[in-house]
């Protein structure tokens, strides 16, 4: 089974990689920079069927879109390197508390839109879920410049 990875690697150069090597790399590249030391870093996303398959194909891709030979490589699957970097996936529903904020009104008004059907959600016990999107499609609608 495949699984999504995040590979970071350092090239032996200082100086920054030319804008075609770097497009060779397609959609696989997500960020560059330097390191603390000065090394080039490159930041990939791939998908393998394993770490060390991942790490590999890492290294042979920044090799052979760059020229250039690897110093360190550091692959982790991309949950687990998403949680490093303290990115949290949003949850595809959320409950009252999480949609008052998102709408900027209060948690009373928020059970009040879902008790007369302006907004959709459903129980779960004394507590009510919403979907994510049907938050996003209230505040999209209630932003919407008035037409006239």
């Amino acid at each position: 089974m495949s699984t999504d990875f995040r590979a970071r690697l350092e090239l032996a150069t200082r100086d920054a990689p030319h804008e075609p090597a770097l497009a060779a790399l397609g959609t696989a590249l997500v960020t560059t920079g330097h390191t603390a030391l000065g090394w080039v870093e490159l930041h990939l996303t791939l998908t393998a069927d394993d770490l060390g398959t991942a790490a590999t194909d890492a290294v042979a891709r920044a090799t052979a879109a760059t020229g250039l030979p690897v110093l360190a490589v550091e692959v982790l699957p991309r949950a687990e390197a998403d949680a490093r970097a303290g990115i949290i996936p949003s949850p595809t529903t959320i409950g009252v508390p999480e949609t008052a904020v998102l709408l900027g009104i209060t948690e009373q008004a928020v059970r009040h839109k879902l008790r007369t059907g302006r907004l959709a959600g459903r129980r779960e016990g004394r507590d009510w879920r919403i979907q994510r999107a049907e938050v996003d499609r209230v505040r999209a609608a209630r932003d919407a410049p008035a037409e006239g």
